[in-house]
């Protein structure tokens, strides 16, 4: 059996539940939302005024392995639909947290979500900068973290990484990866270290650290090209690889280079996915290209470069009606991942029919995969 772990947002939510993929659903947090487990070219002059992603960085279907469409007659490998069922009927099984209560029992923002083999569940709140523990039954248990820059605090968190059955990695906007242990139930930290601070997300494989990076315009030391960075688990890097976006100003390329990654739970390939580009690509966690797949029904986000008193800058389209934004690449057990994203529109139009989280699942071994639908929850670990 697979359970996935989910985060439901906005009014009226409940608290957080947990539901098993294979069969239900699995977690939902609350307070401001609520979490929910289911179980199953640089260099050249460039316009005053342009539109992102030029249409050279966009490729088309017969440039790719794979295309997955909304259509559900297209036909997919077994496998791959066999499960795209099973996700499709998970159900609601475990709640977590409250919306009233005392402050370790309130979650806000989900970052990320781990279970140990206890049955023990730590969620790592945004809104507090504080990973919180409850049991299996959904009980809190205690808290670790507070928001600032002195000991025991989180500047700005982004990520919550599983490394160990009793071991997590935080992260943080600077950079900064700090492990905390659960011992005997108490959140301890063992050790920070440091990577590139243009870091976006984050996975492991194969016993290394891989970050989702962009080159940061307001450091001129930073030459590595590469989009996604590989480390060891004490922070050396070790490689780069996979193109950034090539165009337009430094400020539209730093924007459009901010993505989300996954790795396999195999442990041999890392998927690449930039929030405004319909594109995953799959790469080997030596940094050779496997597959590239197109999500064909994808609305891109539009990004506006241009300068402003001779100064780069990138805004989004405030004439685009709908788009697409990238939410998370999450990995399922078997090898395959998740790619969500959310569908909005714009501030006093009707809102539109698809609105709302659409999922997609992805096989990381091939690239192939299938359009799930609306009916999950925003997801963000799933164990069997």
């Amino acid at each position: 059996m697979m359970t996935i772990f989910g985060f439901v947002n906005g009014p009226g939510a409940q608290a957080p539940r947990v539901v098993p993929v294979v069969t239900r659903v699995v977690l939902r947090l609350a307070t401001v939302g609520a979490v929910i487990a289911v179980a199953a070219g640089c260099g050249k002059k460039t316009p005053a005024r342009q539109v992102h992603p030029m249409p050279e960085a966009v490729p088309t279907a017969a440039e790719v392995d794979v295309v997955i469409s909304m259509d559900s007659t297209v036909t997919m490998p077994l496998d791959v639909a066999a499960l795209a069922r099973r996700l499709r009927g998970a159900d609601e099984e475990l709640v977590i947290g409250k919306q009233d209560g005392a402050d370790g029992e309130l979650i806000g923002e989900v970052l990320g979500l781990a279970r140990q083999t206890t049955g023990d569940i730590v969620v790592f709140d945004g809104q507090f900068s504080a990973l919180r523990m409850f049991d299996a039954s959904g009980a809190f248990v205690g808290s670790y973290g507070a928001a600032g820059e002195g000991p025991d605090e989180f500047w700005l968190p982004n990520a919550l990484l599983h490394i160990a059955d009793s071991k997590f990695l935080v992260g943080e906007q600077d950079g900064t990866m700090t492990v905390v242990e659960s011992i005997a139930r108490d959140l301890l930290p063992v050790r920070s270290f440091s990577v590139h601070r243009g870091s976006y997300d984050y996975c492991v494989a194969g016993g290394n650290l891989f970050a989702q990076s962009a080159p940061l315009i307001i450091d001129d030391r930073d030459t590595r090209p590469g989009a996604i960075r590989k480390y060891t688990m004490e922070g050396a890097l070790l490689d780069d690889f996979g193109s950034t976006y090539a165009f337009g100003n430094p400020a539209v390329r730093q924007n459009m280079a901010e993505g989300r990654i996954g790795c396999s739970t195999h442990g041999d390939v890392v998927a690449l996915m930039f929030q405004h580009l319909p594109v995953v690509r799959g790469f080997s966690i030596d940094g050779e290209l496997q597959w590239t797949t197109l999500l064909a029904d994808m609305i891109v986000p539009n990004v506006i470069g241009a300068l402003s008193d001779g100064m780069p800058s990138a805004a989004p389209d405030r004439e685009q009606l709908r788009s697409d934004h990238l939410q998370r690449i999450v990995a399922l057990p078997g090898g395959f991942a998740l790619i969500q994203v959310v569908r909005g529109w714009r501030g006093g139009a009707p809102r539109p029919v698809d609105a709302g989280l659409h999922t997609y699942l992805l096989d990381l071994g091939t690239g192939e995969g299938a359009y799930i639908g609306k009916t999950l929850p925003l997801i963000f670990k799933a164990y069997e």
